[in-house]
């Protein structure tokens, strides 16, 4: 009995104290910001390669036509310009093969009206607006070559590696 009443004063002591320690505590209380920055930035996904496919050999062939794509994403209201480089200084592309070279146009339309050019030039693509860098949105590539710029050609493949730009502010 001796020592369940040990146990009994002993328990009441630690509540005791718990209890006016507790009783004395004292606090202060003061803030802690907590920030990130959200960056302006463009980035650009996997482009579709624009592809020509095996070119009709048939006398008369007006133009051949491809088309590919240019993935894209920026930050919620960044506005961005994208631009297709190695125009050759002078508006003109072409691929290099076997033969002679094969020149080709770029457009941003299906109907070929409006070319695809360099940053910083009268036909970059303009009025891109970002709706997030997760969210990759697409351009359409509308290729055309001449059938009189490839019939005559050497057999083989032909190819040209352009870079695209894209520029935020």
């Amino acid at each position: 009995m001796t020592h369940t009443r040990t146990r009994l004063v002993a328990a009441a002591v630690c509540l005791i104290a718990l209890h006016t320690t507790s009783a004395n505590a004292q606090q202060a209380t003061g803030s802690l910001d907590v920030t990130a920055t959200v960056p302006s930035v463009c980035v650009l996904g996997t482009s579709t390669d624009v592809s020509f496919g095996p070119l009709s050999m048939v006398p008369g062939t007006l133009t051949q036509d491809g088309q590919g794509a240019i993935s894209w994403a920026c930050s919620d209201g960044q506005t961005a310009e994208i631009g297709i480089e190695g125009a050759n200084g002078n508006g003109t592309r072409a691929m290099t093969g076997p033969g002679t070279d094969i020149p080709y146009t770029l457009w941003q339309n299906a109907a070929r009206d409006d070319e695809w050019g360099e940053i910083n030039t009268v036909d970059e693509y303009i009025g891109l607006a970002g709706n997030g860098a997760l969210n990759f949105d697409s351009l359409d590539v509308y290729g055309q070559l001449a059938g009189s710029d490839y019939l005559d050609n050497t057999p083989g493949n032909y190819t040209d590696t352009l870079v695209v730009t894209i520029e935020f502010l």
